[in-house]
């Protein structure tokens, strides 16, 4: 028979595994970048092969210091390592199923390593693991969070054990960590440094990671020197204190503050009835969020200070010493209602958008064609919007050119030329009269109008240069009237 904490174990894994069933039903997936790393992907794995992408974009050649400059490409280096037995959108669900499994082994061997009890600690963090920023779809991001829980373990282990087999693991998990994604790689330094400085050890090892550390972000300055001016930005106070419940965002209004009410109060009762004899994670976490405070978010829901807010909650439950008494029992029946809740809003999302969304109409789109995408569905949370990069999943089934793929050094490719378009943000932001200045630009530069959601000013400003040649569920596609046709 198994005992009662066994169970208690088996069944917080079970609960963490939940969301991969709609991840894994569905066709399609309402995570906001999701799609269209999809696009990029497929582009890039026909980049060789087709006439018309390599018309259109270029491959961005690495750096000179290359490939220590090169960072978040975990994604797509798996997808091509897998795209020869998987197709891309199999090997993207393969990847985010990844996430979640090396969450739950990273936070069982760090638990094991620190003797903190491994049902609170899974507890706390599964509604980490589908936080807001897995429902942008910020999948590098994403996983370099295990990675980062992973070379925890592994220096714990080091500092235990003194064998030498753990340094070479940290120096793989680095590497592995500086791939996935920079800012998680300069998560470590700092912990590093919070570590030595609270341990007071005589670590030559480990201020040698340190200057090696030091070396690689010297190489990444451009990207902390752009950092650093957008730091020189400010808001109000309040909009921080506001935004202490982003973990929750991608939820409707009154679910957001149910959930960060009742997860902020789970949280002070650990808090109250814990000690804390790891200082190295509490101050890091203090650390985490004084940055957090510091650091803009401006008009990025998913900008650097609200991923210092996470890494901070990630981090700060690996400090407590936790009793185990009835307000703490209390407080995991509280967090499991926050799971419930956030796990049903999760479903529904899920099998709204595939009830919304169709790509039947990729069938109507002739080969090789240029396509606007207009967005006219009004999101339900402050900081998601699931059908904004939606378009992407047309580029499974068609060559076509839109004007908002992720490019740049990153992404290993970039527009040649990028045509003009209207931001894509306009009609959620309501600036219909942004969109209404681009209409001859449309007309003479796309093919077709990708219309998701049913918007009476939108079919009003693109009527007179288009006509509908298709609709399904809430996707519409117009072909433009060139000026010669009429």
């Amino acid at each position: 028979m198994l005992n009662n904490d066994l169970k208690s174990k088996i069944f917080l894994v079970v609960l963490c595994l939940l969301p991969l069933i709609p991840i894994w039903y569905y066709d399609y997936l309402p995570l906001q970048d999701y799609a269209n790393h999809f696009a990029l992907l497929n582009i890039l794995s026909s980049y060789e092969q087709s006439d018309f992408y390599r018309e259109h974009f270029q491959l961005v050649p690495m750096r000179a210091l290359a490939p220590l400059t090169y960072t978040y490409v975990t994604l797509d280096v798996f997808v091509n390592t897998v795209s020869t037995f998987l197709d891309i959108d199999t090997a993207m669900k393969v990847f985010l199923t990844f996430y979640v499994i090396f969450y739950i082994v990273s936070i069982f061997l760090i638990a094991s390593q620190l003797q903190i009890r491994f049902d609170l600690l899974m507890i706390i963090q599964i509604p980490l693991i589908y936080s807001c920023l897995f429902h942008l779809g910020f999948l590098n991001f994403l996983f370099s969070i295990p990675l980062l829980l992973f070379t925890f373990f592994a220096v714990e282990r080091y500092e235990m054990k003194r064998n030498k087999f753990y340094i070479v693991l940290i120096g793989i998990l680095l590497v592995l960590l500086y791939f996935t994604h920079i800012a998680t790689f300069v998560v470590f330094y700092i912990f590093l440094v919070c570590y030595l400085i609270t341990k007071r050890l005589k670590a030559k090892m480990f201020i040698l990671i340190l200057i090696i550390i030091s070396l690689f972000m010297i190489l990444n300055l451009d990207f902390f020197l752009g950092m650093g001016k957008s730091a020189m930005l400010r808001e109000p106070f309040l909009d921080k204190i506001i935004w202490l419940m982003f973990p929750f965002a991608y939820q409707p209004y009154k679910l957001l503050i149910v959930s960060s009410i009742l997860f902020l109060l789970s949280m002070y009762i650990i808090i109250r009835n814990s000690s804390f004899s790891r200082k190295q994670y509490l101050i890091a976490s203090i650390l985490f969020l004084l940055i957090y405070f510091i650091l803009p978010y401006k008009s990025s829901v998913g900008s650097i200070d609200v991923r210092a807010l996470l890494f901070s909650l990630v981090i700060l439950p690996l400090s407590f010493d936790t009793r185990n008494n009835r307000p703490v029992d209390f407080a995991k029946v509280i967090l499991l209602a926050v799971i419930f809740i956030n796990f049903s809003w999760l479903f529904i999302s899920f099998s709204d958008f595939n009830k919304n969304f169709s790509i039947r109409c990729a069938g109507e789109i002739e080969k090789r064609s240029v396509i606007l995408p207009i967005i006219t569905i009004k999101p339900q949370s402050p900081a998601i919007r699931p059908y904004l990069n939606s378009w992407g999943y047309f580029s499974g089934h068609r060559e076509i050119l839109t004007p908002y793929l992720f490019t740049g050094s990153p992404m290993r490719i970039v527009y040649k030329h990028r045509p003009p378009a209207p931001h894509q943000w306009w009609i959620l932001s309501n600036k219909i009269e942004e969109g209404k200045k681009y209409i001859n630009t449309i007309q003479e530069t796309y093919d077709y109008i990708l219309l998701i959601g049913n918007d009476a000013k939108v079919q009003e400003i693109i009527k007179p240069i288009s006509y509908k040649t298709c609709s399904d569920r809430s996707v519409s596609l117009y072909k433009i009237k060139k000026i010669k046709d009429r």
